[in-house]
């Protein structure tokens, strides 16, 4: 009897490490490989599946030159391995119609499917998310008004947010916490989940380079950016080239 081939789906959350497990996987792509599992190159973004999640999305950032999700699953099923990962956090905004789609493909090939999701406190999600946005210039509102527009979103409610995706029986939701991690550390559980800690993860980006700096200089920074962005009118980008990136570059943790 022929094994069934599988998919492991790894759909984010944002600010859950996901660029970290992707860098781990993307720089360990043959060694991967060798333990039976394929992470393909195919609609890769710089180090993961953004475009195979724009591509099943139909996001305007879809560039097909750049591979499909059919490019893709044509290679896994020519090839010698049973399982497959892709990685992007932007499957978890991928509309319910979609995941339907998405399903009855991968049953008609005869490919099983395992999703995972790491989701984050959501006070912890929300401050990450301010901060990042407010580094790049897209957001000066104080951090009590981005809150309070923010979770007008469904997107802070996980049971809402995550329901489409029950359409699949394998759903793992995992608690992105250092206290639940494996190691308390994402790539090392994200690792340990699927038999892959034979292969070193110190490469490329680490989990925790993306400590929260401290309120004062986020506070910095908003006011920056009122003044750069809002006022003197200078692109978000050319903002966070230009302040934020050398700002965060100093150590405050003394």
């Amino acid at each position: 009897m022929i094994q069934r081939k599988k998919l492991i789906l790894h759909i984010g959350t944002h600010k859950t490490g996901s660029t970290a497990i992707q860098h781990f996987l993307n720089d360990n792509r043959e060694q991967i490989f060798t333990h039976g599992i394929l992470y393909s190159s195919i609609g890769v973004d710089y180090f993961a599946h953004q475009n195979i999640a724009y591509d099943l999305n139909e996001d305007s950032r879809f560039k097909p030159e750049l591979g499909t999700f059919e490019e893709l699953i044509e290679e896994f099923l020519n090839s010698d391995v049973q399982t497959c990962i892709i990685s992007s956090e932007n499957f978890e905004f991928t509309p319910e119609e979609k995941l339907v789609e998405l399903k009855s493909t991968l049953e008609k090939r005869n490919i099983g499917v395992e999703i995972v999701v790491y989701i984050r406190e959501q006070y912890s999600f929300l401050l990450s998310e301010y901060t990042q946005r407010v580094k790049h210039g897209f957001c000066t509102v104080t951090f009590e008004d981005f809150i309070e527009t923010e979770l007008k979103s469904p997107r802070y409610s996980y049971s809402k947010h995550l329901s489409r995706w029950r359409i699949f029986e394998d759903l793992k939701i995992v608690f992105f916490d250092r206290s639940e991690l494996i190691e308390g550390d994402v790539v090392q559980d994200f690792k340990t989940r699927f038999k892959l800690t034979g292969i070193d993860s110190t490469s490329g980006k680490n989990a925790n380079e993306n400590e929260q700096p401290p309120e004062v200089i986020v506070e910095l920074l908003r006011n920056l950016a009122i003044y750069y962005v809002n006022q003197k009118g200078i692109d978000p980008y050319e903002f966070s080239k230009k302040f934020s990136s050398k700002i965060l570059k100093f150590d405050f943790s003394s």
